[in-house]
């Protein structure tokens, strides 16, 4: 039997219809289970009972997806928004940027997982989840499930936002194991405590040799492509080597493709790559910074993409209180995959000027600095080998009084390797040699395992000029979100191959506010 009310379409063995309650009432049978089409989405489930007039209805042993999560088992449970806060399934403030005709489903005794096996290799059990349709998924403190083993309770909500360019979840659920020279080993955990047009996300670290580290990050839209926020951490640094609270603060504005930040931070800890293997690490505050950062804009002529960039910002750092103010231009492109052949390249210009002069290294009095820098490398393979191979060159004219922004020359040739072992399993090594010095910098050690929807990489970093930067970490990602955040105390592998995060066609495109 076939039934089509509004935007309600209804598959069933069985139905039947009071035509004075306007109460349709649906029932499956084995192997024949009710099915419904609703607000975009498909639904099964064993026995259906809703109220047309009202739009309450309640679905029994539902199976269904929403997004990238498959949800099955408990009660689904549909009403008006006005009445979920009647219910508070959520609160008035909640409720208050929606849709006033909009449905809301709270699914109760749920499971909820990404993988699409019969025995998943993980999962979420939860007493309840709240749908908000087209904008977010609120799970509400989830057990959590590698196989069949329960690893424990996640203390926050699970949310994953639904937006129409981006598709996110706010935190990972997964704890993160990470090693490090100066820290020892590590075990942390964050999460999330989020509401309608905001959240403060939360995060602790624990290390062997340091003791315990966490933060506090709150994001909150005051406007339409306005934000605001602010952090508070209280972590170990390697310049001072010791704990102490570090915040920043500041807004977000993005509109027409432009985006603009203004900030402020003290204790800042930096760390900016110079060239391969030579990391400045130090202290900073910015009072404030402004940077704007213009849309991409596509070039018919290369196939590649380029935007503006402006910065603006007053800086101390070590007791040296400096001005600057900088334009640049950020190119990038690549060409097609020809049998896993790819060319890439970018490059990046800055133009600074500072309000106090310094000295170059041939003793002349300068107040700018010109920082011209290029990446050009290909993709190819090798027999079973995936290899990929980048040459980086930096040109420097000028000077600048800070050490954090100084520009060093650099020519570096990076060359990754990795090889597929099967069944979801890869290694690679990627090395960095310095072609001015004639020396290998760092090694890069990486072990992957995919599952269909869990991606495993276990990463060393092998620091080869004895600064006892050595690193390792452990990440389980969701692949449905790879655009989860990094954990606290994570360190974050950059590669100078790695396209801009946000070019258009990307998974982060779009981003925040």
């Amino acid at each position: 039997m076939r039934i089509r009310y509004e935007n309600l379409f209804l598959w069933s063995p069985w139905a039947d219809m009071d035509t004075s309650t306007q109460i349709l009432r649906a029932q499956g049978s084995p192997g024949s289970p009710v099915v419904l089409r609703w607000q975009g989405r498909r639904l099964e489930g064993d026995r259906l009972e809703y109220n047309l007039q009202t739009r309450e209805g309640v679905l029994r042993n539902p199976r269904g997806q929403v997004d990238a999560l498959l949800l099955r088992g408990g009660t689904l449970e549909v009403v008006p928004l006005e009445k979920a806060v009647e219910r508070r399934w959520v609160t008035a403030r909640q409720a208050k940027n929606a849709s006033g005709d909009e449905d809301l489903v709270q699914w109760d005794q749920v499971t909820i997982t990404t993988c699409k096996e019969a025995h998943p290799h993980y999962r979420l059990v939860a007493k309840r989840v709240v749908v908000f349709p087209g904008r977010k998924v609120v799970v509400r403190s989830p057990q959590v499930y590698l196989g069949e083993y329960n690893l424990f309770t996640y203390p926050f909500d699970y949310v994953v936002l639904l937006g129409e360019k981006r598709k996110e979840v706010l935190a990972n659920f997964l704890p993160s194991m990470a090693g490090d020279g100066s820290r020892g080993f590590g075990v942390g955990l964050e999460g999330p405590i989020a509401w309608d047009t905001g959240t403060l996300r939360v995060g602790a670290m624990y290390w062997s040799r340091t003791g315990g580290e966490g933060s506090l990050r709150l994001d909150q839209k005051i406007g339409k492509g306005l934000a605001i926020y602010a952090t508070s951490a209280y972590t170990y640094d390697d310049v001072d080597e010791d704990k102490t609270w570090r915040t920043s603060w500041g807004l977000r504005y993005r509109a027409g493709g432009w985006k603009m930040v203004v900030g402020w931070s003290q204790r800042e800890e930096v760390s900016v790559e110079k060239r391969a293997g030579l990391t400045y690490r130090g202290l900073l505050w910015r009072d404030p910074e402004v940077s704007l950062t213009g849309p991409w804009w596509a070039d018919p002529a290369t196939g590649g993409w380029w935007r503006l960039l402006g910065s603006w910002g007053t800086y101390d750092e070590e007791r040296l209180r400096t001005t600057r103010t900088g334009v640049g231009l950020e190119v990038y492109g690549s060409g097609p995959d020809r049998q896993g052949f790819r060319v890439f390249w970018k490059g990046l210009h800055w133009r600074y000027r500072y309000d106090r002069p310094t000295f170059d290294d041939e003793g002349r009095e300068e107040d700018e600095q010109r920082i011209t820098e290029g990446v050009v490398g290909f993709d190819w393979p090798l027999g079973p080998l995936s290899m990929r191979t980048a040459y980086v060159r930096r040109w420097v004219d000028g000077a600048s009084p800070m050490a954090w922004d100084g520009g060093v020359e650099r020519e570096d040739l990076y060359q990754k390797v990795r090889v597929s072992l099967g069944e979801g399993w890869s290694v690679s090594a990627r090395g960095a040699f310095d072609l001015q010095e004639s020396e290998l910098r760092e090694m890069v050690y990486q072990v992957g395992l995919d599952q269909d929807c869990l991606r495993w990489e276990l990463t060393y970093r092998d620091d080869l000029q004895g600064e006892n930067d050595d690193w390792a970490g452990l990440r389980i990602l969701v692949t449905a979100y790879p655009n989860s955040p990094l954990w606290v105390g994570q360190k974050d592998l950059a590669d100078p191959a790695d396209p801009p995060e946000d070019l258009p066609g990307s998974e982060s495109e779009g981003g925040e506010p």
